[in-house]
């Protein structure tokens, strides 16, 4: 059985809108079981994986596309949605979209700065810390001063890069 480019990218197209509104759904009634619902999160892969065939896309029709769609869907749920998930859905639509358009070149010149490279280097390490230590520091003292996250910053870096360089 084989399907052909159109019927895949319909079928990602389909599966994304049911997991983008199960997300949606979802987080508004139960954020915290929703959180951890992968069929409510697949959509991030999923329009991931809409991005990784933008090769077989007229490119020049697709950044027109994807910068309207990403103006009217900032502009849309900073004015309309109350979604206790907006933030992430923003930012994985506006990744996605500056991955798909192919950032200009000033933005592209951002990242090839060595320290901002370094911190996507160990970004996975960072990631992976970040809640463990926040979490533990935040149940053995509910209230975290600003001068506590700092500390707590600087802890998470430390064992990121720990992690990164001796077992990544």
């Amino acid at each position: 059985w084989r399907m052909n480019f159109r019927s895949i990218i319909t079928t990602i197209t389909g599966l994304l809108i049911i997991s983008l509104l199960s997300d949606i759904t979802l987080g508004y009634l139960k954020p915290a079981y929703n959180f951890f619902f992968t069929p409510s999160r697949l959509w991030e892969f999923l329009i991931g994986m809409l991005v990784a065939t933008k090769a077989d896309w007229n490119l020049s029709t697709w950044k027109r596309v994807a910068i309207a769609t990403l103006i009217t869907m900032l502009a849309a749920s900073a004015i309309v949605f109350d979604l206790s998930n907006k933030e992430n859905i923003l930012i994985t639509i506006a990744s996605a979209l500056f991955v798909a358009t192919e950032a200009s070149v000033p933005v592209k010149i951002l990242f090839t700065i060595a320290p901002l490279r370094w911190v996507g280097l160990i970004s996975y390490s960072l990631y992976l810390w970040h809640q463990p230590v926040i979490g533990f520091w935040r149940y053995a003292n509910p209230s975290v001063s600003p001068s506590e996250y700092l500390v707590l910053i600087i802890v998470i870096l430390v064992i990121s890069i720990g992690s990164f360089y001796f077992i990544e």
